[in-house]
């Protein structure tokens, strides 16, 4: 889906474009690697790869984490976005103040 998304028809040629994140995103990706404390996220064409805290999902605790694998398919939300650096994510829910 989010590479016909990015696909945009231009005239005869078809231009791809790159995901830029932006913070309050929500995107779909799948774990790339895991370590004790953080999974890499691939996020489909996007320009940078996500990083997603073992403990950024809600009711998540050093005792009670989730247990991700490489290829899990993850929903999360672009909390932080730098240009050029990998883009901060969680799974934890917006809170309304």
């Amino acid at each position: 889906l989010a590479e016909k998304v990015a696909a945009i028809r231009n005239g005869d040629a078809l231009v791809t474009k790159r995901y830029n994140g932006f913070e309050g995103d929500n995107v779909i990706g799948l774990i790339q690697d895991r370590t004790a404390e953080i999974y890499k996220i691939e996020i489909p064409n996007a320009s940078v790869t996500g990083l997603l805290g073992i403990l950024d999902f809600d009711g998540a605790s050093q005792r009670n984490r989730p247990m991700l694998n490489p290829g899990d398919c993850v929903y999360c939300r672009v909390q932080r976005a730098r240009p050029g650096l990998e883009m901060d994510l969680t799974c934890k829910e917006k809170h309304k103040n």
